[in-house]
């Protein structure tokens, strides 16, 4: 069996750690019953009194449908509205190969997630407390939302993810190719807060560990 050394040992820089768009970001840039009625004697009060229950309940108004939010996604005139949280898929619960990659591009959604949204904490949760690039990218991130700045575009999928190790294992190893589109960076103002980053192709390598039935990040970065 091939002997994989851990991956933060292969990366580059910070830099690729993160990519163009997170280097900008990193730079600063229960109702209640009714009480039953007291029995009458009359059977024509009870039935008129069944009669004025049905007559209610068939004129009960129903509520509208609640309207679903529409997603808008950022432009140069402001922020993502409405983006939808990711959801991990059951298969990204086990321990196995398929089940590694299918956390891997689930966390890497909410990395996208986050860049929309400035909301880092559902990403930054899924990996240990001494990543330091998620650090990095986290605290670029909660940097730049702090400040009102936003951008545009900066999607992120993953078209290739392979786990190595065998099922069953501890731990694992994934490498992933990492597509993102071209980023643009706004200012509060809306002015430009800086050149745009174009879209990129890289693969990056993780480092998993499987405990209590979920999946951790141990550290991640892009590959030499």
């Amino acid at each position: 069996m091939t002997t994989f050394a851990p991956f933060t040992k292969g990366l580059t820089s910070k830099r690729t750690a993160l990519g163009a768009a997170a280097v900008v970001l990193m730079m600063g840039l229960a109702g209640c019953n009714s009480p039953a009625p007291s029995p009458s004697g009359s059977g024509s009060s009870a039935s008129s009194a069944s009669s004025s229950s049905a007559a209610t309940a068939s004129t009960t108004p129903t509520a509208a449908p609640t309207a679903t939010a529409v997603y808008k996604p950022a432009t140069a005139k402001g922020k993502a509205q409405n983006v939808p949280l990711p959801v991990l898929p059951s298969e990204g619960k086990t321990n196995t190969k398929e089940g590694a990659e299918a956390f891997v591009k689930y966390w890497y959604s909410l990395l996208s997630y986050a860049y929309e949204t400035g909301a880092t904490k559902p990403w930054r949760s899924l990996a240990a407390s001494t990543c330091q690039a998620c650090d990095i990218v986290t605290d670029g991130i909660v940097t730049n939302s702090k400040l009102g700045r936003w951008m545009t575009g900066g999607k992120i999928t993953v078209p290739s993810v392979s786990a190595k190790l065998p099922d069953g294992s501890p731990t694992q190893k994934v490498v992933v190719q990492i597509l993102q589109a071209s980023v643009g960076y706004y200012d509060p103002d809306g002015s430009v807060a800086a050149k745009p980053s174009p879209a990129s192709n890289s693969a990056s390598g993780l480092d998993l560990s499987y405990e209590n039935g979920s999946w951790r990040v141990d550290d991640y970065g892009l590959l030499k």
